[in-house]
């Protein structure tokens, strides 16, 4: 049956009829070749569609894996400094903490939750600044201040000193874990981010 050629009412609505039917006849392309629909790739600084010859799908698992050898193993040791410092309190009371800084009722569970109190009030203000600064540098910058801060911590002599410095800690790990994510949203696709983000956080865990 023969298609009747569209009447356009403006000149405006043309082009974009016209849009829609390259999206239209792409997609037939794309199923009749692959049996399925699979979304084309589109180019990450303009948005517009890569022709198929252009995109090579062997030497992009390639480069992903050249990029999980040099992003995943950082990544997995910061969030290692930052898992140990957060939770080896637990470590330092089997140690004599509640002795030494002579701890009475509820200081010891005071001194859990003002780091979470800290790292609430800063993760947002955390984020802004790791956009702003760029997660390349943010990242070492919370890593080396949460680093002195956990040396700082065996110094501690008094309650409240202990107080002071979790509280900083909490601060300085605010932005950690939402930089790690950006950073590698950065370098992956949105469909491979989510496989990378386990395998860190995993990693970070377990070493």
């Amino acid at each position: 049956m023969h298609n009747p050629t569209p009447v356009y009412l403006d000149s405006e609505a043309k082009p974009v009829a016209e849009s829609l039917e390259r999206v239209q006849t792409r997609e037939k392309d794309i199923e009749t070749t692959s049996g399925s629909f699979a979304a084309p790739h589109l180019d990450a600084s303009t948005g517009e569609e890569l022709p198929a010859a252009l995109f090579d799908e062997a030497a992009s698992k390639r480069l992903a894996r050249k990029m999980d050898i040099h992003n995943i193993p950082i990544v997995a040791l910061c969030y290692l400094f930052a898992f140990i410092d957060r939770t080896n309190i637990g470590n330092a009371r089997l140690a004599g903490l509640e002795k030494d800084l002579k701890l009475v009722g509820y200081d010891y569970n005071t001194l859990l939750s003002i780091f979470y109190v800290s790292y609430i009030i800063f993760e947002f203000p955390a984020n802004m600044f790791t956009k702003w600064l760029g997660p390349g540098k943010a990242i070492p910058l919370y890593t080396i201040v949460f680093g002195v801060l956990s040396i700082a911590t065996s110094f501690v002599k008094t309650f409240g000193a202990s107080l002071a410095v979790r509280f900083l800690l909490g601060a300085s790990e605010a932005g950690m874990l939402p930089g790690i994510a950006y950073y590698l949203s950065r370098w992956y696709t949105k469909q491979e981010l989510g496989k990378r983000a386990v395998i860190y956080a995993h990693l970070g865990r377990e070493i």
